[in-house]
């Protein structure tokens, strides 16, 4: 498989920024092409063509806090891109947010600066990664 969305993201974020689109639709367009890229490895994984799914991202690690969540990284130099996966005991999640964000936007909306970009998903796109969320978690019980 082929990791499309590194040029495409890249791609998005200068026109974004040249465009002088807001942030959140840059964001919304960057989502889109994650989820695209994801649904076509999860696909991939459920007809037993490739197991490749692990390796898109950096990292899956909890973070604890207040309301702790699940960390699943895809992202983390100067920009970072995260799903937070917030879960009840048995591990389902109830609730699932896309963090982004990139510095060079600042530019475009100061109020930007400190937080970054949520947008909590719903129907398919909880759907999606509700079910990856559940396979990465099966990988990591079973290496334990």
């Amino acid at each position: 498989m082929n990791f499309v969305w590194v040029d495409q993201i890249e791609q998005r974020e200068w026109k974004g920024l040249i465009d002088a689109d807001p942030p959140e639709k840059i964001m919304e367009d960057i989502l889109a092409i994650r989820l695209s890229d994801l649904r076509e490895f999860w696909t991939a994984c459920l007809q037993g063509y490739s197991n490749d799914l692990h390796s898109y991202g950096i990292s899956l690690s909890y973070v604890h806090g207040l309301f702790g969540y699940w960390k699943y990284l895809l992202r983390d130099e100067v920009k970072t891109e995260e799903f937070r996966f917030y879960v009840v005991r048995n591990d389902i999640p109830f609730a699932i947010e896309y963090y982004y964000y990139d510095p060079d936007l600042v530019y475009l909306d100061r109020k930007y600066l400190k937080r970054g970009l949520l947008k909590k998903l719903k129907g398919k796109e909880f759907e999606l990664m509700a079910d990856i969320f559940s396979y990465f978690l099966a990988i990591r019980k079973a290496s334990l």
